[in-house]
C-alpha cells in the first residue's frame, strides 16, 4: 500500500510506502514540508478524494481542500495517467528488487 501525492502543475508525482492505513498522515506531512521547501512557498489548495484521516492535517495548516467527484474521470485524468504508467512499467523496476 502506497500514498501518491501528484502535482497537477509540475505533474511531479510524490509516493510513500505505508503499512497501514494511519500512515497517510505522516505521508501527508511529509509531502507538505518537502513541497514548501522545494517551491519556497506554501501550499494553499490540495485536492484530493475523501480522505477523512488527513483532512485535519490541512485545516491545521491553513491549506483549502477540495475533493474530486467520485468515479468520474474528468476529475482524475493526471492521476489515471500517472497509475497507467507506473503499472506498465512496474514490472520492470520490482526485477531489480527480487
Amino acid at each position: 500500500m502506497s500514498v501518491w501525492l501528484l502535482d497537477d502543475y509540475t505533474r511531479a508525482v510524490y509516493t510513500k510506502p505505508i503499512r497501514l492505513k494511519s500512515g497517510a498522515v505522516v505521508a501527508s506531512k511529509t509531502f507538505i514540508v518537502a513541497a514548501e521547501n522545494e517551491s519556497k512557498n506554501t501550499l494553499r489548495e490540495v485536492m484530493t478524494g475523501d480522505m477523512g484521516e488527513v483532512r485535519n492535517i490541512f485545516d491545521e495548516k491553513g491549506i483549502r481542500l477540495s475533493t474530486t467527484v467520485p468515479y468520474h474521470p474528468a476529475s482524475n485524468g493526471a492521476e489515471r495517467r500517472v497509475l497507467t504508467n507506473v503499472a506498465c512499467h512496474a514490472p520492470r523496476f520490482w526485477s531489480l528488487f527480487n
